[in-house]
């Protein structure tokens, strides 16, 4: 008998909790079946993106194989400007669709040759690119700004503009970060330096 967990945080009523599917057949399950559960485990449920587990595991692998081939790794991080307002606005069901949307922009523009996206969580996203230089990786998240900035939103029949902070961290072998905990510190230095710029802000 195979048994398989698999966890899957999702939210109610503004909290979140972790929903355990248990699935139980044999050793000859299809390998279809065996992905799809893989899949879920590493998926946000509210925005289809890569969720905070698939972050720890594959962020060390791509900065280590980054520095065993001495390329360079770009890390790309944004949040939603103002979106405690939103949600205390217009409720935190129109909360979720907006980062519904916004993960649907951020997945428009990042092609998966490229790298992947995922939410960091709240309203925060990472997006990684691997053999991506600094200056590609500042043309990317201000292709992203402008994208989000230009949508118009629609809560009901209220439209609403919305827009991002981005920091923007290129990761090389002699940088001196060696870790994933690292790269988070360093992009959300930069994210509260957009914050405190005024937002809707790019810093490199």
């Amino acid at each position: 008998l195979l048994e398989i967990v698999t966890s899957v945080p999702i939210t109610i009523n503004g909290q979140t909790c972790l929903l355990e599917l248990i699935h139980l057949g044999d050793k000859r399950a299809s390998s279809t079946s065996l992905e799809h559960m893989q899949r879920l485990t590493i998926t946000d449920c509210l925005t289809d993106l890569y969720n905070r587990r698939y972050i720890n595991e594959q962020l060390p692998i791509d900065l280590e194989h980054s520095f065993r081939n001495s390329d360079p790794i770009s890390f790309i991080y944004a949040d939603i400007d103002y979106f405690k307002k939103v949600n205390d606005q217009y409720g935190h069901v129109a909360g979720d669709q907006i980062l519904k949307e916004v993960a649907c922009v951020f997945l428009g523009h990042i092609r998966r040759k490229d790298g992947w996206v995922a939410r960091y969580g709240g309203d925060e996203f990472l997006i990684c690119l691997p053999e991506i230089s600094r200056n590609t990786a500042v043309q990317i998240a201000n292709r992203l700004r402008r994208a989000v900035e230009s949508k118009t939103f629609y809560i009901n029949e209220i439209q609403l503009k919305v827009t991002c902070s981005f920091g923007v961290q290129a990761v090389y072998k002699a940088s001196g970060i060696h870790s994933a905990n690292q790269v988070v510190e360093a992009m959300d230095k930069k994210l509260y330096q957009a914050k405190k710029k005024g937002r809707n802000k790019v810093v490199i």
